[in-house]
């Protein structure tokens, strides 16, 4: 018995698994911009194609376009954070770009560090959000608005459901089993109001 702590999409699908809701969290992330007046984003996203990157993605794709949001291929950046150039940035923003939803802290840092470059406050000239707790714990975590994930709980659901599954006859077939646990909004200080 195997039960994988995060989303696994495989050819069979018959893996059992313990996930956050990146989806909703993300669409949650994205109405908090456009209660703020933010009314074009741009998205920063990473060259990962696993399955929490493809939810986060949905999640932004589906609040932009229930909320009428203005989002085209030009506003989907997608990169290793040295990739993102001073110029990308500074050309979102003469675009009218006032807000970015940034994928992981790796780009979030990235993004700040260019803003201090081009001599811009967040969230005073633009506001950014980051989507979940950072990848390298260790660092300290700037107060950025993002979601805090599951990840201990995921891990107790995990292996509850492997001690259940371990405990069934024999005889029973296993069919796999899913959880979908959902993500905290934290409010921090790299939102605020159109500028």
């Amino acid at each position: 018995p195997l039960v994988y702590v995060g989303r696994r999409e495989l050819p069979h699908d018959d893996i059992s698994y313990v996930s956050a809701d990146y989806v909703h969290a993300t669409q949650n992330i994205v109405q908090h911009l456009y209660d703020l007046g933010h009314r074009q984003l741009a998205y920063l996203r990473t060259t990962r194609r696993n399955e929490a990157s493809k939810d986060r993605l949905v999640g932004y794709k589906t609040a932009c376009s229930d909320l009428a949001l203005q989002s085209s291929s030009k506003e989907l950046w997608s990169g290793e954070a040295n990739d993102l150039s001073y110029h990308s940035i500074a050309d979102y923003l003469k675009q009218g770009i006032t807000a970015f939803v940034v994928e992981d802290d790796t780009l979030g840092r990235r993004l700040l560090e260019i803003a201090q470059y081009l001599e811009i406050k967040c969230p005073k000239d633009f506001s950014m959000v980051v989507l979940g707790n950072p990848l390298n714990p260790i660092q300290e975590v700037p107060d950025w608005t993002t979601f805090s994930i599951p990840r201990r709980e995921m891990g107790g659901e995990a292996l509850q459901m492997l001690v259940h599954n371990l405990e069934s006859p024999r005889n029973e077939p296993l069919l796999p089993q899913r959880k979908v646990l959902t993500c905290q909004f934290v409010k921090g200080s790299s939102t605020g109001p159109v500028p």
